[in-house]
């Protein structure tokens, strides 16, 4: 939960960036964000099903995170039709709306998650 808030400052920071020193910072948290919450949640995929059947979950992780990609970048170049700081603003949106899910995982196991090397 703390990753997807970091990395939805970044974002946010994008969204408003007049100034390269305000992208820096968002760039900063995005990364850091992206570093924390990437790894853990191909932990969660992996770490959550037997062994057998690792490699095909990873598979399928791998495959809605590149489509994922896709998908984004193309409604992103739509979005910027509107106007430059659109995509970010939907972009931190959406990433904020996602710590809804998140905390309500975290409350169903009673704990909140851990990263990847925990």
């Amino acid at each position: 939960t703390i990753a997807i808030v970091v990395r939805s400052i970044g974002l946010g920071a994008f969204a408003v960036a007049t100034m390269v020193w305000v992208a820096g910072f968002g760039s900063a948290f995005f990364a850091v964000g992206s570093g924390l919450l990437l790894p853990t949640l191909q932990a969660m995929a992996t770490k959550t099903v037997d062994d057998s059947m690792r490699g095909g979950v990873l598979g399928v992780y791998q495959s809605t995170t590149s489509l994922a990609v896709i998908i984004s970048t193309a409604v992103s170049g739509l979005l910027f039709g509107i106007g430059p700081h659109i995509p970010y603003i939907a972009a931190f949106v959406v990433s904020a709306l996602s710590i809804i899910p998140a905390l309500m995982l975290a409350r169903h196991y009673g704990r909140e998650p851990q990263t990847a090397d925990a």
